[in-house]
Formats: C-alpha cells, sequence, structure tokens
C-alpha cells in the first residue's frame, strides 16, 4: 500500500489506471476507487485487489444499470419507437391472423387432429414466420443501438439518439452474424446430443446435461457480441473478442445473467398488469373465459374477435420486452468496461 498516493483529492494527471484511495470517502474513513487512467469509475472496494479488478459488485452493478437505464431514457425511448412498435404491431396483427381460426381437439390421439387451423390461408403462415423473425431481428438492433447509447454516456461523450442508431445500425450485421454462428453452434450441440441418445437411449441421461451445458456456457461466453459490436473500435470478429474478454468471468457473469432475466421476468409481468388494465379501459380483453372440461378449443377465444386488440396487447408485451433489452444493454456495457479498464490496468 506504500506505493498508493495521499488520501486527498483525484491522483495527479495522467496516472495509469488502479486503485487509489477514494476522494469522496468520510475524513478519517477507508475505501479505495478505481482510476480508469482519465477519470473516476463508480467501482469501490475497501481493499484494492493485486493486478487490477474485476466486474464492479453485484449491488454497485445493479443500481448503476437502472440509473443509467433511467437517465438516457428520453434518448432510448426513440429506439423503442422505431425499432419495436412497428414489429409488435405486425407480429400481432399477423399472429391473430394466424391464430383466429385454430381449433384444438384435446381428445384426439395423433396431432392432426389435435391442431387444425381449416380457415387460415397459407399466407397467414409465411406471415406470421416473417414478422417473428424480423422482430428477432429487431432485438438484436435494439440492443446494438442501445449500448451505443449508453457507452457514450459513460465515457462522457453523449450523442443525440439517431447518432447512436445510425452507428449500432451499421455494425448489426457484425452483431447478427456472430450471433447466428452461435445459434448454430448450440443447435449443432443439441442434435449431437439427441442423435447419441436415439441411439444409445442409456447415454442420453448423460448427453443431454451435458449439452445443456455446453450450450449455457456458449451463451456465457458470447453474451458481449452486442456490446463489442456497438462499441469496439474494429469489431471484426465480436464471437472471438467475447470469448476473450469473458475468460475468467463466467460465473460473474452467469450472476449477471440471472439478474437481467429476473428485470426482464417482472417487467413482462407489469407489461401484463397493464395490459389488462388498458384493454379493460378500451373495451375488455377480447376474449372469451374457456370452460372447464371443454374437448374443443378455439383460436378466437385466446386471441379475441377484435384483431386490433390482439395487436394492443402486443405491442404493450413488446414494449416491455423493450425496456429488459435496454437494461441488458446498460448492464453488459459497464461488464465490457469493467473488463477493458481491467485489461489496460494489467497491461500497465
Amino acid at each position: 500500500m506504500s506505493d498508493l498516493p495521499p488520501p486527498s483529492g483525484p491522483p495527479p494527471a495522467g496516472p495509469p489506471a488502479g486503485w487509489y484511495p477514494d476522494p469522496d470517502r468520510r475524513p478519517g474513513g477507508t475505501g479505495y476507487r478505481w482510476w480508469d487512467g482519465t477519470r473516476w469509475t463508480e467501482a469501490r472496494t475497501e481493499e484494492p485487489r493485486p493486478h487490477g479488478f474485476g466486474l464492479t459488485p453485484v449491488g454497485e452493478w445493479s443500481s448503476t444499470t437502472l440509473r443509467l437505464v433511467a437517465q438516457r431514457f428520453g434518448n432510448l425511448f426513440p429506439l423503442l419507437v422505431l425499432l419495436v412498435v412497428p414489429t409488435a404491431l405486425a407480429s400481432g396483427f399477423s399472429g391473430w391472423w394466424l391464430l383466429n381460426g385454430v381449433v384444438f381437439d384435446t381428445e384426439a390421439e395423433t396431432f392432426s387432429e389435435f391442431y387444425s387451423n381449416p380457415d387460415v390461408p397459407a399466407i397467414a403462415y409465411v406471415a406470421s414466420s416473417v414478422t417473428t423473425v424480423v422482430s428477432l431481428l429487431a432485438a438484436l438492433a435494439v440492443l446494438v443501438c442501445a449500448t451505443r447509447q449508453i457507452r457514450a454516456h459513460l465515457d462522457e461523450e453523449p450523442e443525440p439518439w439517431s447518432a447512436s442508431m445510425l452507428h449500432g445500425l451499421r455494425r448489426f450485421p457484425a452483431a447478427l452474424v456472430a450471433n447466428l454462428g452461435v445459434v448454430l453452434l448450440q443447435i449443432g450441440v443439441l442434435l449431437v446430443a439427441l442423435i447419441v441418445g436415439a441411439i444409445f437411449p442409456p447415454l442420453l441421461l448423460l448427453t443431454l446435461p451435458v449439452a445443456l451445458f455446453v450450450m449455457l456456457l456458449l451463451t456465457v461466453r458470447t453474451v458481449l457480441i452486442p456490446t463489442v459490436a456497438a462499441v469496439e473500435e474494429s469489431p471484426t470478429q465480436p464471437l472471438r473478442t467475447s470469448w476473450n474478454l469473458t475468460r475468467g468471468q463466467s460465473w460473474a457473469v452467469v450472476g449477471r445473467l440471472a439478474l437481467l432475466l429476473l428485470f426482464g421476468l417482472s417487467i413482462s409481468l407489469m407489461a401484463s398488469v397493464v395490459s389488462a388494465i388498458v384493454l379493460q379501459i378500451v373495451g375488455g380483453a377480447g376474449t372469451e373465459p374457456i370452460e372447464a372440461g371443454a374437448t374443443e378449443i378455439r383460436g378466437v377465444d385466446l386471441v379475441g374477435e377484435n384483431p386490433a386488440v390482439f395487436a394492443i396487447r402486443q405491442l404493450i408485451g413488446g414494449l416491455g420486452n423493450g425496456v429488459s433489452l435496454l437494461l441488458w444493454a446498460a448492464g453488459f456495457a459497464l461488464v465490457h468496461r469493467d473488463i477493458r479498464a481491467r485489461l489496460e490496468a494489467e497491461v500497465n
């Protein structure tokens, strides 16, 4: 500790990144704060760790994630309006068109007898599939664009939402290709496990858990792909960069993934409550209760007779998912910043 600078005020101009006495601590108190080489960050600790530092403590990370989204929401909401609202409405109308004529026979013995959709043309299936794919692409675009907006704020170089959106859309193809590669790899791992299990049924109890573990590991190690694509200067290989950055941080990333999923679940529940309230105000949910013991379930009872009402439900749910994406972008923008700062500190 003898090589640390005096405890009062920030370190002298141009010091290397590292732990220094926190200038904001109370007189006589202890505690250190991370200086990233240009400014103080929000990372604090009582005892500085050697060789750089890990990720921001979970409590601080969670509160900072929420605060970032709240602070920049005025610049993030236009991204939801332009990317989420159209796709959510399109999914709502195409989904209603597909499901409205569905009939489920609960006493059927085969799938062809269980599911029938006689009044819906084939184009409805195509429309529903297309809007689903477009919605997934829009979600990835929101992640990349929102990450750019939040990282610019963290770097104290705030930019308008339009600039973040243009930058994010330029980086979108790199993120898309990398994520598609991960998805295909995960599908391949699962297929191999199922094929081996089908050939040697006793091995299924072993191959399936192993496959699920590998899929989870791939998710954890590649979770920074949208972040890398959005903020790295030359994100030519976002998959490899994400894999390298998350080395040794798997458990920390898993914990943050779990928290973000919990946030997303909470937001989805709130969106469902808001949807129910809004639909009651505008004229009911549009659905009919299904009688207990019914052997035939009609799709119209599930989606209602009014496609606009069903589209509103989808829109509110889509906005809830969009807010979850904003939290995801902010959370992993912080993770990326911490890891990069640590690596730079170790180099210095």
